[in-house]
């Protein structure tokens, strides 16, 4: 009987050390380089009226799945240049910021952008973009998804970008 209880007591405490001890204390990755910078309310609700999710009015090309298209805009005209009238443009101050705006195709939707942040070596800026996989099941369909920052000026007209996936 003693041995029966010892078990049990055993098994119980066993249970009990596993469970907390499978805490999910993951810390949540980080894009590499300088965050962009926070925007005016303005800009902010502009982006997230035309460009989120998976749909946007802007004039973005077809891309095929994991390719990437991405803008670095000094000046209105560039930004003209991808949003169509009649859309009315917030107010940027370009001799400050840049903005960098663009697209990248996954093969299926259910990926969330938790990060992004800008390297810059030269005349080479480099954008570092960070994505998680949501859990679930999700439809095999291809999927767009739309990101912008506002950074410091920065240097050059091209960005390369690095996307990670966890």
């Amino acid at each position: 009987m003693k041995t029966h209880t010892l078990t049990l007591v055993a098994s119980f405490l066993m249970a009990v050390l596993g469970f907390t001890s499978c805490k999910d204390t993951e810390e949540p990755v980080r894009a590499v380089g300088t965050p962009p910078v926070t925007p005016s309310q303005e800009v902010a609700d502009f982006f997230d009226a035309h460009l989120s999710g998976h749909t946007t009015d802007f004039n973005f090309n077809h891309i095929d799945v994991w390719e990437t298209e991405c803008f670095l805009v000094n000046s209105e005209d560039e930004l003209r240049a991808i949003v169509p009238e009649p859309i009315g443009l917030p107010e940027i101050d370009f001799g400050k910021y840049t903005l960098i705006i663009g697209q990248h195709v996954f093969e299926e939707p259910r990926y969330s952008l938790e990060s992004q942040a800008i390297e810059t070596a030269s005349d080479v800026v480099t954008l570092n973009l960070v994505y998680r996989i949501l859990g679930g099941a999700a439809p095999c369909a291809v999927a767009p998804y739309y990101f912008w920052g506002l950074y410091d000026k920065l240097p050059g007209n091209t960005v390369q970008v690095n996307i990670t996936t966890f």
